[in-house]
């Protein structure tokens, strides 16, 4: 008798593919959710751009692209895989300073910012090797719609604060070879925490025996004015000029050890479901289909009519408000957002986005104490709320920068300027920071210069 064969064992179940097999096989073929960006990509020349699909489970993945108009074009990106509705949903309405968009401003955007950039030597981040496949194909099927790249009609680098003096070597060389000396402009950054400006450092240096501080105020403050709406650019100059101005006034700057950010980490991932878990399955289906209604929206009069009968049943979940809130923004109804703002305030005290938001609300109207006191003198997050050791990324951005209008509207400018740095020193001041983050930075400016103003008599 012959012996036995054993057979090979042919499994029928197909192996699961690996996310980022699945987005290039896959990511396509669903169908687009909805597309979000930075509201003042135009002017910062920055634009953070998220991209959703929506999977048959309800799940979605997101595309996540940074976009530099000016120079380096698609300079990271990202993505998050078959992320749970609800996390996604909560960390959307956490960030602040975006709003919707058409998918085909957002490819525009993208695929514009990547052919401008290559133009000049620079290559799309290496991770678009996955997430291109969460857009659409860059084919005549998508509207073409005219964006403008570059700054004043030239390639123009301005370093982030991670990019280091190589960094800067590397753009200038590539914009010499590609673009040719005088064809660019870079804004360059010493890599110190104390804000700096090489250009003025050449014309006026500490070891030449013509420097003189109060010529660096005079011939700075003459040009300020000029360059006032370019506020990305001025904040670096302006702590130069203002520190100069202290010295020649014979001013103290009275130096301040920060601990701020020390106490706790900053995660990507949301760090407290208190405010975003639901009761019920009838709450979760709710809500989704009001989210779901957001997308692509044009007439909000429907959807605000559906969010108030839905608050009107679920009175203590903030999710439904927070709706509410986005509806408003986006509706122009600016005295309602107020309303809902002080509304929600009242309702969850304890939450941290409505009491940042109220805040707000309260330098707005030029409250700037009861602001103050609305973070019981806790002067950072693991302060206010000891019971954690983590804090979502946006939630530390626009803390931060709630805290450095405070101190500016105070008049503390060395506090303000703490926070300032943390916003800096952590990265947050792209698009976990928002438009808060762009207040801050614009009003943190403005009090400089009228300090620059007062000091010197020029009129800015």
């Amino acid at each position: 008798m012959s012996k036995n064969k054993k057979g090979k064992v042919i499994s029928l179940k197909q192996p699961a593919l690996s996310p980022e097999k699945y987005i290039k096989t896959q990511a396509r073929a669903l169908p687009l959710y909805e597309c979000l960006i930075s509201e003042e990509w135009e002017d910062s020349g920055i634009a953070n751009i998220i991209i959703t699909r929506k999977h048959i489970t309800g799940n979605v993945t997101v595309g996540i692209y940074c976009v530099d108009l000016y120079c380096l074009g698609l300079k990271d990106t990202g993505y998050k895989f078959n992320v749970p509705f609800d996390d996604y949903s909560y960390q959307k309405i956490s960030v602040l300073g975006l709003k919707k968009c058409s998918y085909a401003l957002a490819h525009n955007i993208i695929y514009g910012g990547i052919a401008y950039a290559e133009d000049y030597g620079f290559k799309a981040h290496r991770d678009f090797a996955v997430s291109q496949f969460i857009l659409e194909e860059d084919d005549e099927q998508v509207e073409l719609i005219d964006v403008e790249f570059g700054c004043e009609g030239i390639p123009t680098f301005m370093p982030g604060p991670d990019d280091d003096a190589a960094k800067i070597k590397q753009v200038t060389a590539t914009l010499n070879r590609t673009a040719g000396p005088g064809n660019f402009e870079i804004f360059e950054d010493d890599g110190e925490d104390d804000f700096e400006d090489d250009d003025f450092d050449d014309e006026y240096a500490d070891d030449d025996e013509d420097f003189d501080d109060e010529d660096l105020v005079n011939d700075f403050a003459a040009r300020l004015e000029e360059e006032f709406v370019k506020f990305p650019r001025l904040l670096k100059k302006v702590d130069k000029v203002y520190k100069a101005v202290m010295k020649v006034k014979h001013l103290e700057i009275t130096p301040k050890k920060s601990t701020i950010g020390k106490g706790y980490k900053v995660s990507n991932e949301y760090a407290n479901p208190k405010y975003s878990a639901f009761d019920n399955e009838e709450q979760e289906q709710e809500y989704e289909r009001l989210d779901k209604m957001f997308a692509g929206v044009e007439d909000f009069e429907a959807i605000i009519e559906d969010i108030k009968k839905a608050i009107s049943r679920f009175p203590d979940k903030s999710r439904f408000y927070d709706l509410l809130m986005s509806a408003f923004s986006f509706s122009g109804r600016e005295d309602e957002r107020k309303e809902l703002i002080e509304e929600m305030f009242a309702l969850f005290p304890d939450h941290l986005m409505a009491r940042i938001s109220f805040s707000s609300l309260l330098l707005s109207d030029g409250k700037v104490s009861e602001a103050f006191e609305l973070f019981g003198g806790c002067t950072d997050l693991d302060q206010l709320y000891p019971e954690r050791k983590t804090f979502y990324i946006s939630e530390v951005a626009n803390f931060c920068a709630a805290m450095c209008l405070i101190y500016t509207d105070l008049h503390d400018i060395a506090s303000a300027d703490l926070y300032m740095d943390t916003l800096f020193k952590k990265k947050l001041t792209g698009l976990e920071g928002g438009f808060l983050v762009s207040m801050a930075v614009k009003g943190l400016c403005a009090a400089k210069m009228k300090v620059i103003s007062d000091e010197t008599g020029f009129g800015l």
